[in-house]
């Protein structure tokens, strides 16, 4: 289902992360995560008028894939593990920096 952040949050984990809906934002919260594994946004991340995500910081992950469009101030990927292909395919609209560090970068739409 759909995760709307109403703080900052920080996710570490050793395994996959998947956000299997959209995900929002209460007033530009920042996301942070960490894996071990893969990353995916199944759903829109940050869509709608005041649903924009703070910074996006992807600090580690084997694969990354954005399946909707992402609206955020930032996104940032700093390091990857093997395959290392970041995906992204639909639109990506920030107000700041668009960062990756990746093996592979496919785009699929507008960034």
């Amino acid at each position: 289902g759909a995760v709307g952040l109403t703080g900052a949050v920080d996710i570490d984990a050793g395994r996959t992360i998947t956000f299997e809906g959209a995900v929002t934002s209460d007033g530009d919260r920042d996301l942070t995560l960490e894996s071990d594994r893969d990353i995916v946004f199944n759903g829109a991340v940050g869509f709608g008028d005041d649903n924009e995500l703070g910074d996006i910081l992807i600090d580690v992950a084997r694969n990354v894939l954005f399946e909707g469009t992402v609206e955020a101030a930032s996104l940032t990927q700093t390091a990857y593990s093997g395959a290392g292909v970041t995906t992204l395919k639909d639109a990506i609209t920030t107000t700041g920096d668009v960062d990756i560090t990746a093996r592979v970068i496919s785009f699929s739409n507008s960034l």
